[in-house]
């Protein structure tokens, strides 16, 4: 009986983390589902030259990358950043998803990089997304590791996907890393961003999952040695 006990105390434990982990599951995709959205705006070259103007306002609409239209977009200008907090800001990044638009043949060379962090802060290189004009890649080299990073081409659109490995990161930020050339580039574009989230687990239910893994633990014990 104290071992059918001790399993289902396992059991139990088990089941409630993992339970927990997906009913809290948040997607971040909206401006509304973040607790601060920083952005600064870099300039773009203007056409056939090298001198540097205003991004147009078309591309200047934070809201861009959320309103379901992949033809509208949000550009970072030459090396402009955006950073985003989640909310509720005491859950941590799990994946996340971006979509670019610039088709290879159009000349322009469009790079990001992409870091996490913890409040805005102690931002961790994961690695760079290159755009379809530079072979819809990631380049993961230099990264922490901390998430794992990939890219589909989809003749035009490309969709990187991130999933994180650990930590426990609650920013996400993407810095232009496009060259400054003519051909009137205005940085890397963003055409849809989703993020999501899940609650860290609770002391208590890291407790009790501990506890029911020894308790298996335990068990499997005595029955090796009957």
């Amino acid at each position: 009986m104290r071992h059918q006990l001790l399993a289902a105390v396992a059991a139990a434990a088990i089941i409630g983390f993992s339970g927990n982990a997906q009913a809290g599951t948040i997607l971040h995709d909206s401006v509304g589902d973040f607790a601060s959205i920083v952005f600064s705006q870099g300039q773009r070259t203007l056409p056939g030259s090298l001198a540097l103007g205003p991004v147009p306002a078309a591309r200047s609409n934070v809201n861009a990358m959320f309103d379901g239209n992949n033809t509208t977009m949000l550009s970072l200008g030459l090396g402009g950043y955006i950073s985003f907090l989640i909310s509720p800001t005491d859950n941590v990044i799990s994946s996340g998803s971006i979509i670019e638009l610039t088709f290879a043949g159009s000349g322009h060379k469009e790079i990001a990089s992409l870091y996490l962090g913890d409040d805005l802060g102690n931002w961790v290189f994961i690695g760079k997304l290159l755009n379809d004009q530079l072979g819809a890649a990631v380049d993961t080299s230099g990264g922490s590791g901390a998430a794992a990073l990939s890219a589909v081409d989809g003749n035009g659109p490309t969709t990187y996907s991130m999933t994180v490995n650990g930590g426990s990161f609650n920013s996400l930020r993407l810095v232009d890393m496009s060259p400054v050339e003519a051909n009137n580039r205005d940085g890397f574009d963003i055409a849809e961003l989703r993020i999501t989230s899940v609650p860290v687990p609770e002391p208590a239910t890291l407790a009790l999952l501990g506890a029911g893994l020894l308790g298996l633990g335990a068990v499997s014990r005595r029955r090796r040695a009957a």
